[in-house]
């Protein structure tokens, strides 16, 4: 019901249904009424038995699941209102240019940051007193966030946004990089990479590694979803590894784990935000033809070497969160077990039981007490890194 008054409402806006619609579904979850309510049917079944997250904080996840969801369905209903209303008593002409207009709204609704900005600026907008602004660091254009009752000297934080290599940006995650800002203050600085199908993950690595080659000392980097690939790539290239001090991953989209495997297809009765299909779509957009290899070398002529015995350069301390019921666990098991055969990297592992959800740290804010608490966590991961 709230979804089609939203709609009837914002007829003449497609971004104003979602919008709308988002923001009072986003309000209905934070409302103190909603921990008096059952578990919702709709959507995360699993998610209303086991361990992990507490019954309240997985009625919320659950609701948000089902509100990012229903926010699509919000556009196609506005477009088959729009269509029925104008249809009635129109031209030709005007029929042709509503069709064309759709059309083109249809394309734009392809693009993951529609609904995706949306949806997470909506639930976690930045908290009070902390500025952001735009800058350039390396010849990428970025983000920064930074405390206002902090120096602006102080070592920064970077963060390398999620989003499948697809989507995202700063404005999707300014809820977690200023909350980051707010309780490290450090300033945290998110680099805006190319994105595919339009580039290529080797270019999104290329600006990450541009970026990181830029800093003047080494520092934490914090790396969500598909910007873990990017961030597990970068810190092998010689031009920025010393950059990195400690990687910290959250549920990280590696491209390691076949998505046809018996474990994968195990885990997708388990994963309450990502399925197998979803990967697969994400993975064809990126190009990432899993399993690809876990380590790749830099050789004498600068080519990447995917398939060398050599060990590579890496961050010396990392710390891999993710949670045990989602299809990326396999791509986290992976990767730890490879650094945990090396004597150079110090392996440090958060994985979750349960029914946690995909990077739940980026969703701090919206009352979920668990999102909360790993990212205090983390949080002081970076105080005692920078107090070192």
């Amino acid at each position: 019901k709230i979804f089609v008054e939203c709609v009837q409402k914002c007829q003449d806006s497609p971004c104003d249904v979602l919008a709308t619609s988002i923001t009072v579904m986003a309000d209905h979850v934070k409302a103190p009424w909603m921990d008096e309510q059952p578990v919702p049917k709709d959507g995360i079944a699993h998610f209303h038995s086991g361990s992990g997250f507490s019954v309240a904080s997985r009625r919320r996840v659950a609701v948000l699941q089902i509100a990012f969801n229903l926010a699509r369905r919000a556009v196609g209903l506005w477009k088959c209102l729009r269509q029925r209303k104008l249809a009635a008593g129109k031209s030709s002409l005007e029929l042709e240019e509503l069709h064309a207009a759709l059309l083109k709204f249809r394309a734009d609704c392809q693009d993951l940051n529609l609904w995706r900005n949306t949806f997470l600026c909506c639930i976690c907008p930045a908290v009070p007193g902390v500025m952001w602004h735009a800058f350039r660091m390396g010849g990428v254009p970025g983000w920064a966030f930074r405390c206002q009752h902090f120096e602006s000297s102080r070592r920064p934080v970077v963060y390398v946004h999620g989003g499948g290599l697809t989507g995202g940006d700063a404005g999707c995650f300014q809820g977690i990089c200023s909350r980051l800002a707010r309780e490290t203050g450090q300033s945290v600085l998110v680099p805006h990479y190319r994105l595919c199908p339009e580039a290529t993950k080797e270019d999104a690595i290329e600006d990450v590694v541009c970026f990181l080659a830029s800093l003047p000392e080494p520092t934490v980097v914090i790396a969500d979803s598909g910007g873990g690939l990017v961030a597990h790539f970068a810190v092998q290239d010689e031009r920025c590894s010393s950059k990195v001090q400690h990687l910290i991953l959250l549920s990280p989209m590696l491209g390691i784990t076949s998505l046809d495997s018996a474990e994968a297809k195990l885990q997708d009765k388990t994963d309450a935000c990502a399925s197998l299909t979803t990967l697969r779509w994400t993975y064809g957009l990126a190009r990432i033809v899993p399993p690809e290899p876990l380590f790749r070398l830099q050789t004498v002529d600068g080519n990447a070497d995917a398939h060398s015995a050599c060990l590579p350069l890496y961050a010396k301390s990392v710390t891999i969160y993710a949670a045990e019921s989602e299809i990326l666990y396999l791509d986290a098991i992976a990767l730890v077990n490879a650094l945990r055969s090396r004597q150079d990297v110090h392996v440090t592992t958060r994985f979750a039981p349960g029914p946690h959800i995909h990077a739940w740290p980026t969703l701090s804010g919206v009352g979920v007490p668990e999102c909360d608490d790993t990212l205090s966590e983390i949080v002081q991961v970076v105080r005692n890194e920078f107090s070192n």
